[in-house]
């Protein structure tokens, strides 16, 4: 039987996040590959109901599951909510819950957002990147994806992620293969959240992207892509990439 995919965006992003690693996995597994961003929704409830929607033509398919970073969000709030994936990618990502401090931070990028969108765009794009990623096509790739999902966009994304709840009682018991996967150099999502997060799932592999920031899927998308097909083989689903 083949299976899917589920490739799950980050804040701000739309499914173009990961089209460079769907592409490569729908050329070296023959999966099916299911990639997606948040557009209209604004709770962690919402974005999941838009993920298993995706499931729906694929029946009862094997799944393996990727979330970046804001998609690792609704990953764990799917499985939080009985979805029998096969296994786990935390892709930038993060497994602690919010704070009073991150919430002040997201309270403070709403103003950013609504005072110059613009501005606020080309900055993210810019902190987003690796040194090697920094000043080149790919940044302003990044930037002009920001500008085309839009600030109203952003904002339900903030909703979202600062309503999230904790799953880490959850996570702490997942028997299914999990690689977290890390940029070295994100500074969105540092790489002590990983660590934090493979130390808490058991079994879990921290893989780290050398060179990159947060924004692996489109920094490094082989090595992703690679890790990806490695992960459904551990559980099970097809040998392993050569």
């Amino acid at each position: 039987m083949t299976g899917v995919f589920l490739l799950l965006g980050g804040m701000l992003n739309d499914e173009r996040v990961w089209q460079p690693v769907a592409e490569r996995l729908r050329q070296r597994s023959g999966w099916a590959v299911e990639a997606l961003g948040f557009a209209t929704e604004s709770s962690m409830d919402a974005m999941a109901l838009s993920a298993r929607a995706r499931l729906v033509p694929h029946g009862d398919a094997p799944v393996v599951l990727a979330g970046f970073s804001m998609g690792g969000y609704v990953a764990q709030h799917l499985l939080a909510q009985g979805l029998l994936a096969r296994a786990l990618a935390l892709v930038d990502s993060a497994v602690r819950p919010e704070t009073e401090a991150t919430l002040a931070g997201r309270h403070k990028a709403a103003q950013a957002m609504q005072k110059n969108f613009a501005v606020f765009a080309a900055q993210v794009a810019k902190f987003n990147m690796g040194a090697a990623s920094q000043g080149q096509p790919l940044q302003q790739q990044v930037e002009q994806s920001i500008q085309d999902v839009g600030m109203q966009v952003g904002l339900r994304h903030l909703q979202a992620i600062a309503a999230r709840i904790d799953h880490r009682a959850l996570l702490s018991t997942l028997t299914l293969p999990v690689s977290v996967v890390c940029g070295r150099e994100d500074k969105v999502t540092p790489p002590e959240l990983s660590e934090e997060a493979a130390a808490l799932i058991p079994g879990a592999r921290l893989r780290w992207i050398e060179g990159a920031g947060h924004m692996v899927p489109l920094e490094q998308p082989e090595l992703l892509a690679d890790e990806l097909l490695q992960l459904a083989a551990r559980a099970g689903e097809f040998p392993p990439p050569v």
